[in-house]
């Protein structure tokens, strides 16, 4: 039985036509479970009790698992979801200001194998389904509607790479950016790619998305260590494809940059990347490297990243540093494999 939320609109709306059920009836359904949180076809009551019948037998509409919850004492929170096979993947809600930012994973593990990476020591074992990359985002909600707080901000930046998975993880980006779907808007979603060039690019013809480089490295010798995937997109590669990217007027790719301690944190490696910015539209997101059980690495001291991030800027180079948050939980960027508390579940 397929799970209703597996299917965008367009794809409802012929699925109920060759049902006999008028096509238009797919807003109201979708209106139902990503507005109301309805997800029983026999409680909406502008369906008739036929079509409710109809529905029943060909779809189900699962409801998420939330099988643990933890909070950090920033105010992070992470949470994992079981899913029908018994696996497990982590989100994360991750507070700052007034923005509340969903962090969403569409793997089950990673097959990139970055060495920064906790996720990369599970291996890869499956691809989400296009349900359970949603399922995260109502889980999400379920979790912060308590607090009267809305999610914001959406980053595919969680387990998996999002372009190993594209037709599942553009599917549910069309169910999150719908009008009658979960109504993000464009500007409040960001897709982070380690450098899957050919399909960054079709991404980017189809879709106006923020787009976040994981670069880390400034040279092939040190990317080879850190990311496997820079054997088959090297440097060149990939910064040639990112100057093919299609830049709206006031967009910049990210190029999100993990500072580990004399590794790549040094003067001459921040010269390298100016040098390989240049005439690109981009911005630098430094990160402070985020240690986790037997990582091979050490995160580079603040001193040293204020100095990195100074020089580069000196060079007309945006640079941001980004405040990680949820470390204390196994939460940060590169982190999610842990466990946690029990919660409920929606419904």
């Amino acid at each position: 039985m397929i799970d209703i939320k597996s299917l965008t609109l367009q794809k409802l709306e012929c699925h109920l036509s060759n049902l006999s059920i008028k096509p238009f009836k797919a807003k109201q359904l979708f209106k139902w479970i990503y507005e109301k949180g309805v997800f029983d076809f026999n409680n909406m009551t502008d369906i008739s009790k036929k079509d409710q019948e109809t529905l029943h037998d060909k779809f189900s509409i699962n409801i998420p698992e939330i099988v643990t919850v933890n909070k950090s004492v920033d105010g992070t929170i992470k949470f994992a979801l079981k899913l029908f096979d018994g696996e497990i993947i982590e989100s994360v809600l991750i507070p700052d200001k007034e923005r509340l930012t969903l962090c969403v994973s569409t793997q089950v593990g990673c097959k990139m194998g970055c060495r920064f990476c906790f996720t990369a020591k599970m291996g890869f074992k499956r691809n989400l389904f296009v349900n359970e990359i949603l399922d995260q985002v109502i889980a999400g909600k379920f979790l912060v509607e308590n607090e009267l707080r809305k999610i914001t901000n959406i980053v595919f930046m969680g387990m998996g790479e999002p372009f190993d998975n594209y037709e599942n993880f553009t599917n549910a980006l069309d169910v999150i950016m719908d009008k009658f779907g979960l109504k993000f808007s464009y500007r409040r979603i960001t897709v982070s790619t380690c450098g899957k060039i050919d399909k960054m690019l079709q991404f980017g013809k189809n879709y106006n998305i923020n787009l976040a480089v994981s670069i880390h490295a400034a040279d092939d010798k040190k990317r080879n260590e850190l990311m496997p995937v820079n054997k088959k997109y090297p440097i060149k590669k990939l910064i040639d494809a990112c100057k093919k990217y299609p830049v709206k007027n006031r967009q910049r790719i990210t190029f999100e940059y993990l500072m580990i301690k004399n590794f790549n944190d040094s003067i001459q490696d921040a010269k390298k990347l100016v040098r390989l910015l240049s005439n690109l539209k981009s911005k630098v997101n430094l990160i402070q490297f985020n240690t986790f059980p037997d990582s091979f690495y050490e995160p580079s001291d603040m001193e040293t990243i204020r100095q990195f991030q100074d020089y580069v800027m000196s060079k007309g180079i945006t640079v941001t540093l980004r405040k990680s948050k949820g470390s204390d939980i196994l939460g940060a960027c590169g982190q999610l494999i842990g466990k946690c508390k029990i919660a409920n579940t929606p419904g």
